[in-house]
């Protein structure tokens, strides 16, 4: 059995002073993916973000490979989020976004943006302003990044949202690729999806 790249361990989780997730622990292994499940307000987001190292829990731990960060066990390159929002810069084109991301981020790129945008269908729209764009278009900027940098753990809002049938079962193809690769997943979606591993679920109640 795969080492754990994901433990959570007895974390609970505020938002706006108000607790949304008590005690949660799980643990994800490469070539796993977990998907959350829960009525809007459960704390799905919630629990994405802690993942990602973008706030603390209020107690608890989460720990992804071997680095540390306060009371979170971490490495800084070990892990992508995708948000519910997209988080490019309208103004930009898609190309520019990704060029962006390209000189920031550590480690550098596996693939360059022009490759991955033509992988995504959007060969003719990467100099257009991403303002111009649908919500479709915007939603496969977004997932570029997927394909962009090497990252053992996939942390996915709501990632099929505005996708048309193509498109989503092309991202289906990239998460059963990345589980191949032994990497891991946890997602957060309403929608039904197809994945050739075994999907683990974790349903959220709601505190009250």
């Amino acid at each position: 059995m795969s080492k754990p790249i994901l433990e959570v361990t007895n974390i609970s989780l505020s938002r706006a002073q108000k607790l949304v997730v008590r005690d949660l622990s799980f643990s994800v292994s490469g070539g796993e993916i977990l998907r959350l499940s829960g009525s809007n307000g459960s704390g799905k987001t919630t629990i994405l973000r802690a993942l990602a190292g973008l706030i603390l829990p209020d107690n608890g731990k989460v720990a992804r490979l071997e680095e540390k960060l306060g009371n979170i066990t971490t490495s800084s390159n070990s892990v992508i989020y995708i948000a519910h929002r997209h988080g490019l810069e309208e103004n930009l084109s898609p190309l520019e976004n990704l060029n962006f991301l390209s000189q920031v981020c550590t480690p550098p790129p596996i693939r360059d943006g022009v490759s991955v945008l033509e992988t995504l269908g959007l060969k003719t729209s990467m100099h257009v302003p991403t303002a111009r764009l649908s919500a479709g278009q915007k939603q496969r900027i977004s997932l570029a990044r997927l394909l962009m940098f090497d990252a053992p753990l996939w942390l996915l809002d709501e990632p099929f949202t505005a996708l048309d049938t193509s498109s989503k079962k092309q991202l289906e193809s990239m998460i059963d690729a990345h589980l191949d690769r032994k990497g891991a997943v946890v997602l957060a979606t309403h929608q039904r999806f197809n994945c050739k591993s075994h999907v683990l679920k974790h349903s959220l109640p709601m505190i009250p």
